[in-house]
């Protein structure tokens, strides 16, 4: 269900990372991606954002790629994509960094 993931991303916008980052991590992991592709990325995205803020640098770069490697060459773009693109050069994420 995707209830985990909006409870996560509004606490992550209420500056409460560290208890939004659990929450991402399970949505992300039990949402079906192919029911709710939207609300999946949007969740990804958030989770990235949550782990930056741990820090957890690398998962998020991890994160961010997640949601490039799936939307990132959308046309017309994607919002979600562009803000995990710009959210990663933030971040320095390497384009092959691990």
């Amino acid at each position: 269900s995707m209830g985990g993931g909006f409870v996560g991303m509004a606490l992550l916008a209420g500056g409460r990372a560290e208890e939004a980052l659990p929450r991402l991590e399970r949505a992300a992991r039990t949402c079906v991606a192919f029911d709710e592709p939207v609300s999946y990325m949007r969740t990804v995205l958030a989770l990235g954002h949550a782990r930056a803020a741990a820090p957890e640098t690398d998962e998020a770069c991890a994160a961010y790629r997640s949601v490039l490697a799936r939307w990132g060459a959308a046309k017309p773009s994607s919002r979600t994509a562009d803000a995990a693109r710009a959210a990663a050069t933030k971040l320095g994420c390497g384009g092959g960094a691990r």
